[in-house]
């Protein structure tokens, strides 16, 4: 019947548009990749993967509200943990793919696990050593020097990863210059650090 015929042609036309609008959301998601480097790196997380980093954020944001007011927490201490949380987002959020050719995956692997792990680590020794740390005056022992050095490439990556190479060149220099100022002439001449008062 004619009813049926124009019921059927609606149906069509409505299932038709939405395919092009799937269509046309997919090549709007091309176009972002290729433009925006941040989405190159984005990553769509599923299942568990996406339930756990939903808790961790919302966890991150209700610390990094309640815990400068209402804790006493020492302010090296929420800087350790603040920093922990930020190099944990980096690491899953722009992880280094199995794939070199897509980065995006369903969830972090091995390596950017490992990264996350030695993160924490070293989060969580900076916590529960602040007081030792701050008793020694500056005297360090071994491992704060290896914590310290690993800590400090850990966040180079990390740089790396979310705003390229650009800022890293910048840090490394500045890094240099307070190494190496010492030898330079004239007034870029500058007193200088050790490597170990840096780390």
């Amino acid at each position: 019947s004619e009813m049926e015929a124009i019921d059927v042609a609606t149906d069509k036309a409505l299932t038709d548009s939405k395919q092009a609008q799937k269509d046309l959301e997919a090549k709007a998601q091309v176009l972002v990749a290729k433009v925006e480097k941040e989405n190159r790196y984005r990553t769509k997380y599923t299942g568990g993967w996406k339930l756990i980093l939903a808790i961790v954020s919302i966890v991150f944001v209700v610390w990094s509200i309640w815990a400068p007011t209402y804790s006493s927490v020492q302010p090296t201490q929420l800087m350790a943990i603040h920093l922990g949380f930020i190099l944990s987002f980096v690491w899953i959020y722009f992880p280094v793919a199995d794939n070199a050719k897509s980065a995006r995956t369903t969830r972090p692997n091995l390596f950017n696990i490992v990264l996350i792990v030695i993160t924490v680590a070293i989060i969580v020794y900076t916590f529960f050593n602040v007081t030792q740390l701050a008793l020694r005056g500056g005297l360090a022992v071994p491992f704060d020097y290896v914590a310290g050095a690993i800590l400090a490439v850990l966040i180079l990556e990390a740089c790396r990863r979310v705003l390229g190479w650009p800022l890293v060149i910048i840090a490394l220099v500045f890094l240099a210059y307070a190494l190496f100022g010492k030898y330079l002439p004239g007034v870029f001449n500058s007193r200088g650090t050790s490597p170990a008062r840096v780390l």
